[in-house]
């Protein structure tokens, strides 16, 4: 059955110049939706937060790892075969479109017959019975329309946007809904099927063609896909480790404070991160045959990403005593100390962020596959052993080595893929690190010198006044080092043409 409208060809051309201009547009449009999908999520977060207890965190905390470690080791990244394809077909499509089905019906038999023992495991009843609903998530998420990633291939993201916003939005409302009326973990289960069902509904209202049953083209995405998905599971395996490892070791309560800490933590790296990276990933797809071109093009996205994120992680771990206890209320105190370690434990991971759309770019799959075994092993080394021997305290001291030991595992990595020395890819961010340093020992300075406040108004107004002075000593630091090295290619040069067209407009 075929139900695209005659203008459809147009909407989606196949034959596209990306642009340096289309490919910064598209982060630029991704990262907005990301700000605003965020700030939705980030709300919805603290009026649950506000509403149930770090118990509750922790039931839907673990039944998610589950749900997400499950998925990842029946991964088949049909989608980004597609984007990576050179000129995929119709059968090309209709396949990823079969086989994403058969894969969410394997994930759902999975997950039921999983439940139960997975909740006796950790001590944890209530988890079997989440599980088996989340259950019916892989199946929505298969029914997606495999056609909608023409979008994408094109560096059109408008209905990505429109998906993502919308599919946010219902679950704030489904959630929020929920723990108000019966206040129960059941909020998380309820917005997590609602928003999965929208964003199904978006990819063929965006493409109205309905994809065919095939399997004609399967050698051709298992030939893309297979590797990376075993280096999906295990890199899903390496972020829900720490989940796993306070479950077995600590209680419930314990799991749903870590959940929030490193929950606020990693997103709001992550939502600036994914809209630049996928973005990337269709941009470096298309110049992979110059190796000069594409080198240029991942330090100068490595210098960039690391430039926007970095001092926001370490700017969140240094206002993490001031905004916990303003925004989820006292209960969440021991979410603080988390918040301190991940966040700027996450802005040093930023430096190797682009590791996987390089790779997948460059189809070396299977060299990100050995770079998932390295840093999962690495990580559920150090992690057990440093909760096992030095309780709570010793697992985040872990966390923070493992991860420095990982950004230089992925930056070794790196250098074998674009031909670029780990000292060159450290010097290429040196100036973030520097400022960033910078910026933490002016604020933690400021810091001392006022008084405790007891007025919510009041620490809202202290955050405000540091996060303004974190973000000017931040640039200041950072143009002036630029201006030390000779004015270099970099995000300095971006930010001053951005700045200079925001003034144009405005006069």
């Amino acid at each position: 059955m075929n139900m695209v409208d005659q203008n459809q060809p147009e909407a989606v051309s196949e034959d596209v110049t990306v642009s340096p201009q289309s490919v910064f547009r598209a982060a630029a449009w991704l990262t907005g939706a990301k700000i605003v999908a965020y700030g939705i999520g980030f709300t919805s977060t603290i009026v649950l937060a506000r509403i149930l207890v770090p118990a509750d965190f922790g039931i839907i905390a673990l039944a998610m790892a589950v749900v997400s470690v499950t998925s990842a080791v029946l991964e088949l990244p049909v989608t980004l075969a597609l984007i990576q394809m050179d000129d995929p077909t119709d059968e090309d499509f209709n396949t990823a479109w079969t086989l994403s089905i058969l894969r969410a019906i394997a994930i759902s038999i999975f997950l039921l017959v999983l439940a139960h023992p997975v909740a006796r495991f950790f001590h944890m009843p209530h988890v079997g019975n989440v599980i088996m609903v989340l259950a019916i998530q892989p199946l929505i998420f298969g029914l997606r329309n495999s056609h909608f990633e023409r979008y994408a291939r094109d560096l059109k993201f408008s209905w990505d946007i429109s998906s993502e916003l919308l599919a946010k939005l219902a679950q704030f409302m489904a959630c929020v809904a929920i723990a108000l009326i019966w206040k129960s973990y059941w909020a998380f289960v309820a917005g997590v099927l609602v928003s999965a069902a929208v964003g199904l509904v978006v990819t063929y209202v965006a493409y109205p063609k309905l994809p065919k049953f095939s399997l004609s083209s399967a050698r051709k995405i298992f030939g893309f896909s297979a590797w990376l998905g075993l280096g999906a599971m295990l890199n899903q395996l390496n972020a829900q480790t720490s989940r796993f490892v306070v479950a077995s070791t600590f209680d419930q309560a314990s799991l749903g404070q870590f959940d929030i800490g490193s929950r606020l933590s990693t997103e709001i790296s992550q939502f600036l991160l994914i809209p630049i990276t996928r973005s990337l990933f269709s941009a470096f797809s298309r110049i992979v045959n110059d190796a000069d071109r594409f080198r240029a093009a991942y330090l100068r996205s490595q210098s960039t990403t690391s430039a926007i994120v970095m001092p926001v992680g370490i700017g969140l771990g240094l206002m993490a005593d001031l905004l916990i206890p303003l925004l989820l209320g006292d209960k969440w105190r021991p979410s603080i100390l988390i918040v301190q370690v991940y966040a700027p434990a996450m802005a040093l991971t930023v430096m190797a962020a682009p590791i996987r759309s390089v790779g997948m770019s460059l189809n070396r799959t299977k060299d990100l596959m050995h770079r998932d075994i390295a840093s999962f092993l690495v990580r559920i080394t150090g992690l057990v052993g440093g909760a096992y021997f030095y309780g709570f305290a010793g697992f985040l001291v872990a966390y923070c080595l493992t991860a420095l030991v990982i950004v230089f595992i992925n930056l070794g990595f790196l250098s074998k893929f674009v031909d670029v020395s780990i000292f060159q890819q450290l010097r290429n961010v040196s100036r973030s690190m520097i400022s960033s340093a910078c910026m933490a020992m002016i604020v933690m300075q400021a810091k001392h010198l006022v008084e405790p406040l007891h007025s919510p108004w009041l620490t809202g107004l202290e955050i405000g006044a540091l996060s303004a002075l974190g973000a000017i000593s931040y640039v200041a630091c950072h143009y002036l080092l630029w201006h030390m090295n000779g004015r270099p290619d970099g995000p300095e040069e971006m930010g001053l043409r951005v700045a200079r067209s925001l003034l144009r407009r405005q006069a």
